[in-house]
């Protein structure tokens, strides 16, 4: 039988090696990171490269390419025209 565990003393921290604990603070995006766009004018079209952090990640609308055409980087990324209500969103009265 196994001794009963001391409310005074904490738990043993997880292994973070072990990839099946159940908190994972790499899947947290953090306040301090940073979302960059970089736009590319190639001979045929435009093209968008993702930064996450500085380190390139693929955008899932662009079938997880680096490289993305700029026309299913913003459909992906932007509302349709009809669902974007910036007037009502970005409307403030001036202080009375």
């Amino acid at each position: 039988h196994a001794p009963a565990p001391n409310p005074a003393s904490p738990a043993p921290a997880p292994d973070p090696a072990d990839p099946s604990r159940p908190f994972r603070t790499s899947r947290l995006i953090p306040m301090s990171s940073n979302l960059l766009f970089v736009l590319y004018k190639c001979p045929s079209d435009f093209q968008v490269l993702t930064l996450h952090n500085e380190r390139a990640v693929g955008l899932p609308a662009c079938g997880g390419r680096l490289f993305c055409p700029l026309s299913s980087a913003l459909s992906a990324l932007l509302p349709p025209d009809d669902q974007c209500h910036f007037d009502q969103l970005c409307h403030s009265d001036p202080p009375s």
